[in-house]
């Protein structure tokens, strides 16, 4: 399903998703997509993805770290 979702990505957003995915999701899923990228390109994008996310997130939520989906509401 990763591979799946992934190839069907603009290539400029898949930074973003997996920043989401690093941020949010399943070590294990993460692990997978990487595993799923050409060797060439893993290093790079695991290392953009999470500052990508991060971006992003700061123009949304006025910060870098917002309280994570999983995090129960108080």
């Amino acid at each position: 399903m990763v591979a799946q979702g992934a190839a069907e990505l603009p290539p400029e957003k898949l930074p973003l998703v997996l920043g989401i995915m690093m941020y949010e999701g399943d070590p294990g899923a993460v692990q997978d997509a990487l595993a799923n990228l050409p060797a060439e390109a893993r290093d790079t994008v695991a290392e953009l993805a999470p500052r990508r996310y991060a971006d992003v997130a700061e123009t949304l939520y006025g910060t870098r770290t917002p309280p994570k989906e999983s995090t129960p509401a108080r």
